[in-house]
């Protein structure tokens, strides 16, 4: 899904073009879990921003590790979680 950005800011937070797409707040951690990313994103309150917002807000929280492993090639180092706002 292509998600045309009316604005991007530096916090994660990303505003759909078109009111009735959904919003996401994003954190993003290294060598931590997602689950903590997310713990975040709401301890600091950051759907505060979108106060103003109608539509669905999606927490996401990405954590990127080494130790995570996998007997694929293609496997990527990271976890998410995300979570209705």
């Amino acid at each position: 899904m292509i998600i045309n950005l009316l604005k991007v800011m530096k916090d994660g937070t990303f505003y759909p073009k078109y009111l009735d797409k959904t919003a996401l707040i994003v954190e993003l951690k290294w060598e931590k879990n997602a689950e903590t990313a997310i713990s975040q994103i709401e301890k600091q309150n950051y759907p505060d921003v979108l106060n103003h917002y109608i539509g669905n807000i999606l927490l996401v929280g990405i954590n990127y590790s080494k130790e995570l492993k996998s007997e694929n090639r293609e496997f990527k180092h990271h976890s998410c979680r995300i979570r209705q706002a």
